[in-house]
């Protein structure tokens, strides 16, 4: 009769511990299944933050570059502007030298001419007096 007793108490008990086992290995999947989705999900964000970031590292470094393009454009423009603006001086101020040179030069020339008419007028001066002393 105990022993009865006793397997009538494990068969109740077994029958009452396969739910509650049954239980626990539905929690314990449960969780490990959470846990697995939830690192899933986490390495899929990761993954496609990183592809966001090399296709936004791709297309900010080509707009870098075209800036740097467009940016040195305009600094050879001004460059380009600054030494077109001083070649323009520069050959004004050489067209005014040269004015002055040739206008010097004339009046050098003219003086060369005077001097020699005074020259010229000296010796018929000097002829004259030879003449009129002999």
């Amino acid at each position: 009769m105990v022993a009865g007793i006793v397997a009538d108490v494990v068969a109740h008990l077994t029958l009452a511990l396969i739910p509650i086992v049954g239980l626990l290995v539905t929690a314990f999947r449960l969780v490990w299944r959470e846990g697995k989705i939830r690192k899933e999900m986490k390495e899929k964000i990761i993954e496609g933050l990183r592809q966001e970031l090399r296709k936004l590292e791709h297309s900010k470094t080509a707009d870098i570059r075209e800036q740097v393009r467009k940016d040195v454009g305009n600094l050879k423009g001004k460059i380009d502007g600054n030494i077109s603006e001083e070649i323009a001086l520069i050959d004004a101020s050489l067209r005014s030298i040269i004015e002055r040179k040739q206008e010097k030069e004339y009046s050098a020339k003219r003086e060369q001419l005077r001097l020699q008419q005074a020259r010229d007028s000296v010796a018929a001066c000097a002829q004259k007096i030879e003449a009129a002393v002999t």
